[in-house]
């Protein structure tokens, strides 16, 4: 969130200024300023997610949990019970 918060501090205000002088809606101003503005962050912040998510996994892909799952991370470990 603060990835995404920091993306939508660096869209200048005037913008959304002279969107609110042209009457548009928020979720117009969301749609056509907001977004396009920040679509190369999304787009980075989305692979960074992946890219992390997936260093929490490796152990367990590599081990399988191991005997009885005695090398499961937390993480592993609430993603197994969850979806039981």
């Amino acid at each position: 969130m603060m990835l995404f918060n920091s993306a939508f501090a660096s869209i200048p205000p005037s913008y959304f200024q002279a969107a609110d002088v042209a009457g548009a809606s928020s979720w117009q101003k969301f749609k056509d300023i907001a977004l396009p503005l920040i679509r190369g962050h999304v787009v980075t912040d989305l692979i960074l997610i992946t890219m992390w998510t997936f260093n929490t996994f490796t152990p367990f892909l590599l081990t399988n949990g191991g005997p009885s799952y005695r090398t499961e991370l937390l993480s592993i470990y609430n993603y197994r019970v969850a979806f039981h």
